[in-house]
């Protein structure tokens, strides 16, 4: 039993670490790539690289998935899912032979939907199976450290990709076919390496698995530990969909940075979240998760100073104090938002209560942004706004806003949270 429980977690950290590889292409810079390239508008890119936060309203499938068949629900569904982030590299190589950019567009951003919701849908079942393998005062550690092994990946497959960005790319800026093609190939290694990973992984018996719980909206809502930590996900995903979808245009067309800085400014910050890991992992474990979060929220807030002091010109450079600082407020987030969870909720409510509080959250984080979408694309339209004597471009003004949703979050878990009693292990 315990060498299956070794193999499991062997193959858990096999598996969070292919499936953000994958997600790194369909994500952040490199989808905004793609998307400029069949002439998206700035904030239609930005409503787009809000499908991942959307699509989380998938998760509240998670009570229907579990059962004795999770492991192979999770499996064929994983597969699904990334064969059709691998359609999304390889329908723009037939815009070559013809086809309208508008049709590739549309199926580009079904593509998107598609993995996105079958990813997420698979999520909270695929946690609650390979976390039997963890102890429970060592969740922290674990998490932190399968997070390291991630990020020191995903460095290399980001800086990969940037360069590749660079070096195939036409006169007008746009991928050539054969960037598409190694991105499409690489991705199928991984989707293969992928779907071994989860074979590979024990599936025990479980009471949170072995019966197909109903999914009670009403019930769970009436929990106040329930309630109280959704309205942590809602606030920490409002913070980010103000601002952080335009980051990428902005990067490109504001700031005028080519894929290669952009990317090692990506490096900066998996290096500062590698670097900070394994510290959140311990102060959750001996603290509590909610400390971690309150500490990640003090840095996501110092990131969206230096984001806001960002601007063209010598100011550009102050992105750096963003890439860094929302590195370091990132190597808890993950773990202290899921570990919320188990530290607050009953076991028998924590899958259905992992699905919900991401489900709201996504919804919250994609309205959020359709309205801040409105909102840059008015401040463009007026050059900027002036304040306090002070020109500012429409990126400054949404992360002035995020760094306000910030202070409210950490109000919010101080007076609210930490007054909340903890299961018992």
């Amino acid at each position: 039993m315990k060498d299956k429980r070794k193999l499991t977690r062997v193959g858990f950290v096999a598996d969070e670490s292919l499936n953000y590889f994958i997600t790194i292409f369909v994500t952040t810079n490199f989808l905004g790539y793609i998307t400029e390239s069949l002439g998206i508008s700035d904030a239609q890119q930005g409503i787009i690289s809000t499908i991942t936060t959307l699509s989380l309203t998938a998760q509240l499938l998670a009570p229907l998935l579990l059962g004795r068949r999770v492991k192979r629900i999770v499996i064929s569904g994983m597969l699904l899912a990334h064969l059709a982030f691998l359609g999304v590299y390889i329908l723009p190589i037939f815009s070559g032979f013809g086809i309208d950019n508008g049709i590739i567009a549309l199926l580009l951003i079904i593509f998107l939907a598609v993995g996105n919701f079958v990813n997420n849908a698979l999520t909270p079942s695929r946690i609650v199976w390979l976390m039997q393998s963890v102890d429970n005062g060592k969740r922290g550690s674990f998490t932190a450290f399968k997070e390291m092994i991630s990020l020191a990946g995903g460095v290399i497959v980001s800086l990969l990709l940037g360069v590749m960005a660079d070096a195939f790319r036409d006169a007008d800026g746009s991928p050539q076919s054969e960037y598409y093609v190694i991105c499409a190939v690489a991705i199928g290694i991984m989707l293969a390496l992928n779907v071994a990973s989860l074979m590979i992984s024990s599936e025990e018996a479980s009471a949170e698995l072995s019966d197909r719980p109903r999914f009670e909206p009403r019930r769970l809502l009436a929990d106040s530990g329930v309630r109280r930590i959704l309205a942590v996900d809602v606030l920490w995903h409002v913070a980010l969909g103000v601002s952080t979808p335009f980051f990428a245009s902005y990067l490109r067309e504001d700031l005028a940075f080519n894929f290669t800085t952009i990317t090692l400014l990506s490096i900066v910050t998996l290096v500062c979240r590698f670097a900070v890991s394994p510290i959140m992992g311990k102060i959750g474990d001996k603290r509590g998760f909610g400390v971690t979060m309150l500490i990640c929220i003090g840095l996501n807030s110092v990131a969206f100073v230096g984001a806001a002091l960002t601007a063209p010109g010598g100011a550009r450079w102050m992105y750096v104090v963003y890439a860094a600082f929302s590195g370091f407020a990132l190597a808890g987030v993950n773990s202290g938002l899921m570990n919320l969870v188990y530290d607050y909720v009953s076991p028998e409510s924590r899958s259905s209560a992992l699905g919900i509080k991401s489900a709201v959250g996504g919804i919250a984080g994609f309205l959020t942004t359709v309205a801040a979408g409105y909102l840059l694309e008015l401040v463009q339209g007026h050059g900027g706004v002036t304040l306090f004597g002070a020109s500012l471009t429409a990126q400054q003004i949404l992360s002035l806003l995020s760094f306000a949703v910030m202070i409210i979050l950490a109000v919010y878990l101080k007076t609210v949270v930490f007054k909340m009693k903890r299961v018992d292990e």
